[in-house]
């Protein structure tokens, strides 16, 4: 069975993004109207273009290579989710924890974290962590979680907590 996977991209970025294509448009837009028109003498212009499309243009291009760099990032992390779903590979792994991590806050709120275990009939144990939660699972889901993985590096894997979840979120 398929599942439609969809990218959600960081509004951080995209804002980011908007940000500097604005101010790279201000600093050269206005850099080029004071050259075309204006009433100061040629040098004074110049030194005024110089200094404006340079302030603007430089803040306008970091936002635009911030935003862009964490775009990319999320695309990433989605093409490869997608990728390890898609390869097909997956094992069921008991639940060990459902936590609050206390080092990180999205708005005003700890996230769950899961953490799970599968022992390989080699004796192996593998313990894999999941991505942030915004809501404990413990009562939506069964013993086990279904972790996607590539074979040939254990270590690139993704846990679907929401694939493997028995009853439905209700968000009010």
């Amino acid at each position: 069975m398929k599942r439609k996977i969809t990218i959600s991209i960081s509004w951080v970025g995209v804002m980011l993004l908007c940000m500097g294509i604005i101010f790279g448009g201000i600093g050269v837009g206005v850099g080029m109207a004071v050259n075309l028109s204006s009433d100061m003498t040629p040098e004074d212009a110049h030194v005024f273009t110089i200094v404006f499309t340079g302030m603007f243009g430089l803040f306008g291009v970091v936002m635009l290579t911030v935003g862009a760099i964490i775009l990319a990032r999320a695309v990433r992390a989605v093409r490869r989710r997608n990728a390890l779903i898609e390869a097909g590979n997956y094992i069921w792994a008991d639940i060990i924890d459902v936590s609050l991590n206390r080092n990180i806050q999205i708005n005003d709120r700890y996230p769950y974290i899961l953490r799970c275990q599968y022992r390989h009939i080699d004796g192996n144990n593998y313990v894999f962590k999941s991505g942030y939660l915004r809501y404990n699972p413990c009562n939506l889901m069964g013993e086990r979680v279904k972790v996607w993985f590539d074979r040939d590096n254990i270590k690139k894997y993704y846990v679907d907590v929401e694939g493997s979840l028995t009853n439905d979120i209700i968000e009010i």
